[in-house]
């Protein structure tokens, strides 16, 4: 059946959700080591890339950021701890921004229901980012794993939907 692999994507995507729920600390390990690996990668290619494919200021430019990319990853891999921080932070100053731009978006240039739904989403992500830097040396330790766990929970769901959609779809 067509819907198979979103059924099993759907169910995989909420038992790794329900086991980074379980362990936020694990989670957010996870996704500073992952950040890590893929900064390295990213850079390794950029680097090929940069004496493969570009010549001139643009070799130079994809060679400082190829070795940018090398060194963050080490950073992250090397030490987790401060990664995971680091990556905290900018996830909190990207919540605080998001909600300012969604807030004023509402205020100034949206009208009814959609203004009501963006100014909450905004409130909600200004919210976020207070308590991230209100309570930063717990919220360190587990925001980036619950965010996954969020993330991955409701993908799981709407992938259970998407696959029933199709189902539906399939039958005569």
């Amino acid at each position: 059946m067509k819907n198979t692999g979103l059924l099993i994507a759907g169910i995989l995507s909420l038992i790794g959700g329900f086991f980074a729920w379980l362990n936020p600390f694990a989670a957010t390990l996870t996704v500073d080591l992952l950040a890590g690996w893929f900064f390295i990668f990213s850079g390794l290619f950029l680097l090929y890339s940069a004496f493969s494919v570009f010549n001139g200021q643009a070799r130079g430019n994809a060679t400082l950021i190829g070795i940018i990319y090398l060194l963050l990853g080490y950073f992250l891999i090397a030490h987790p701890l401060q990664g995971i921080a680091s990556l905290t932070v900018l996830c909190g100053v990207m919540l605080l921004f998001a909600g300012i731009f969604r807030l004023t978006a509402a205020f100034k240039l949206l009208q009814g229901n959609t203004r009501l739904v963006v100014g909450i989403s905004g409130a909600l992500s200004l919210l976020l980012a207070l308590l991230i830097f209100s309570n930063f040396s717990t919220a360190a330790t587990v925001t980036l794993g619950m965010f996954l766990a969020i993330e991955l929970v409701s993908n799981g769901i709407s992938l259970l939907f998407w696959s029933s959609a199709v189902k539906d779809k399939l039958q005569p």
